[in-house]
């Protein structure tokens, strides 16, 4: 027994081995994005007639469905996240949060109550994103998987961090993405450290569902793109708008929901 103990904390200690299970955590989070689309288009199909490959703003459905569904949607979603509130009774912690107050720990239970909150919004007709849900459950199991695997409060960071990055490389086919959305917004830091697990996990969630759903583009230009200098001075520009919105409704939501509690 103490001989087992020995090497499973040698493992533990790995840097080889948080890789492996970066990479299982950015599989995990590409497999939960790809059920989480199914689901989603499942809903649409369901409420709107929509088809599989189709988008709402090329779909014409009925008159009847566009008034009707969303208001049922809402009494839904709303009835639905009542129960969920009685039955756990606490706010839910997300990844961000989680590796600035907690070391890291999520529960699985609470992310999946606010992935299916997420689902029955977006799928019943609000105008929601699914990137909270995704990166919800991909942190959350890999916080999960860390916990199995008794990491350090560190290495449990970086692994919640890989399922984030996982999680957004998988939903946007863009694993750059990914990596710079763990490093900027979860994990909060650039090390030497973080880089490979956080790069695996990125790469193995595009991966899984390039395997799965092909590699076509999120957004395609319809036409040939030419940039000029003047161009880049527009781009600069606008990032600075972006960041400046961003802060903006960051502190807007924060002011909003301490005025409703």
């Amino acid at each position: 027994m103490a001989g087992d103990r020995r090497v499973k904390w040698r493992a533990r200690d790995s840097s080889l081995f948080l890789l492996v299970l970066a990479l299982g955590a950015g599989g995990v989070a590409g497999l939960g994005v790809v059920f989480i689309d199914l689901l989603l288009a499942w809903l649409r199909w369901l409420a709107f007639g929509l088809p599989r490959a189709g988008d709402l703003s090329d779909f014409d459905p009925s008159l009847f469905r566009v008034l009707l569904i969303p208001v049922l949607g809402g009494l839904v979603v709303g009835m639905v996240g009542a129960l969920l509130r009685g039955w756990r009774q606490r706010e839910v912690v997300d990844a961000i949060e989680a590796n600035a107050l907690f070391g890291g720990r999520m529960s699985l239970g609470d992310s999946a109550g606010l992935v299916l909150l997420t689902l029955l919004s977006g799928g019943l007709g609000a105008s929601v994103g699914l990137e909270a849900a995704y990166t919800q459950l991909g942190a959350a199991c890999a916080s999960h998987l860390g916990g199995l695997a008794e990491l350090r409060r560190d290495d449990v960071r970086t692994l919640v961090g890989c399922g984030a990055a996982g999680a957004i490389a998988a939903a946007f086919n863009a694993p750059l993405t990914g990596a710079f959305y763990a490093f900027e917004l979860i994990i909060g830091v650039y090390t030497l450290q973080t880089l490979a697990p956080v790069g695996v996990a990125a790469l193995a969630g595009t991966l899984i569902v390039r395997g799965l759903e092909g590699s076509n583009p999120i957004f395609v230009a319809g036409h040939e793109v030419r940039l000029a200098a003047f161009d880049y001075l527009a781009f600069f520009g606008l990032g600075l708008a972006a960041a400046g919105l961003g802060i903006a409704v960051m502190k807007g939501v924060t002011s909003t929901e301490a005025l409703f509690r």
